[in-house]
């Protein structure tokens, strides 16, 4: 079984928010009651982060990305009327490549979804930001 993650047992309250979190459903708990990454977690985890941006006792941290590299929510970025949003890259992927949603948002020729954000209330509160690379923009 693939290893990555690391969990800080004296930490863990063993509660399955990080399951909750992991959009590509990678992470099981194991008979040990602790989480544990799936048999396909190598090929479907994508280090999103956000199983570590959720967990409210810094308990788990990527093996790609440490939870220190994750920078703490500031009270003050709390959202409005209780409402979140979420860049959502599966479904942009799914926009770009999955030929009946394709066919179904008829783009003109030439053009491709750029970006894909959902908004609404958040089941989970986040504690943290996963990080991100800095962009690289070229201008012409």
């Amino acid at each position: 079984m693939p290893n990555l993650f690391s969990i800080d047992k004296e930490k863990c309250k063993q509660d399955g928010i990080c399951v909750s979190a992991c959009a590509a459903r990678v992470i099981e708990m194991g008979p040990d009651g602790f989480p544990q990454s799936t048999e396909e977690a190598a090929d479907f985890c994508i280090n999103c982060g956000h199983c570590m941006s959720a967990c409210p006792h810094g308990a788990l941290s990527l093996k790609a990305m440490n939870l220190e590299s994750c920078a703490a929510i500031d009270g003050a970025l709390v959202p409005a009327f209780g409402l979140g949003t979420c860049w959502c890259g599966y479904l942009m992927a799914s926009a770009n490549n999955f030929q009946p949603l394709v066919d179904e948002l008829s783009l003109p020729d030439g053009h491709k979804v750029c970006g894909a954000m959902f908004i609404g209330y958040p089941g989970l509160n986040y504690q943290r930001l996963p990080a991100r690379n800095e962009p690289t923009i070229f201008w012409r």
